[in-house]
C-alpha cells in the first residue's frame, strides 16, 4: 500500500519534469573568449622618481599630487607635488588620541577623493573608531 502511494506521488512528478519549460534568462548566439589583453607595454626605459619619503607601502596620484601611504606613525600619508617634486607635508597620525587613527587609512579601499571649489578633498573612514573625516588636501 505504501509503495502504491509513493508511486502515485513520484510518477506524476517524474512526468512533470519531462515537460520542457520556458527558460528565462540571458542567452547569447555567439561567445568569444579573450585570450590576451589587446595592449601590452613594457616599461623598460622608466625614470626613478625623486623622493625622500621613507617606508612607502602604497601610492596613488590625485590631481597634481602624489600621495604615499607610509609606515611613519607621525604622518601616515605623505603628500608630494608632481610639478615641483617636493614633499608638501604629511597627514594622519597613528594612535588612540583625538584625530589619530587606530589603523592607518589605506589608499586602496579607504579614501574617496573629490574636488570642491578648486580644492582637492579626501573623505577617510577610520575603521577603529567608526569616524569619517573630510580633509582638504590642497
Amino acid at each position: 500500500m505504501k509503495t502504491n502511494i509513493v508511486l502515485l506521488i513520484v510518477f506524476p512528478l517524474f512526468l512533470l519534469s519531462c515537460f520542457q519549460k520556458e527558460r528565462k534568462g540571458i542567452y547569447f548566439d555567439k561567445v568569444e573568449y579573450i585570450q590576451e589583453f589587446p595592449f601590452n607595454s613594457n616599461l623598460t626605459n622608466g625614470e626613478k622618481y625623486p623622493t625622500t619619503v621613507i617606508g612607502k607601502l602604497d601610492l596613488c596620484v590625485q590631481d597634481t599630487f602624489l600621495i604615499f601611504y607610509t609606515q611613519n606613525y607621525k604622518g601616515l600619508w605623505s603628500i608630494m607635488s608632481i610639478r615641483t617634486n617636493k614633499e608638501l607635508g604629511t597627514l594622519f597620525c597613528k594612535g588612540h588620541g583625538p584625530f589619530e587613527f587606530v589603523q592607518g587609512p589605506n589608499l586602496d579601499s579607504c579614501p574617496t577623493f573629490f574636488h570642491n571649489n578648486d580644492s582637492l578633498y579626501a573623505t577617510v573612514y577610520d575603521f577603529g573608531t567608526g569616524k569619517l573625516y573630510c580633509i582638504n588636501i590642497t
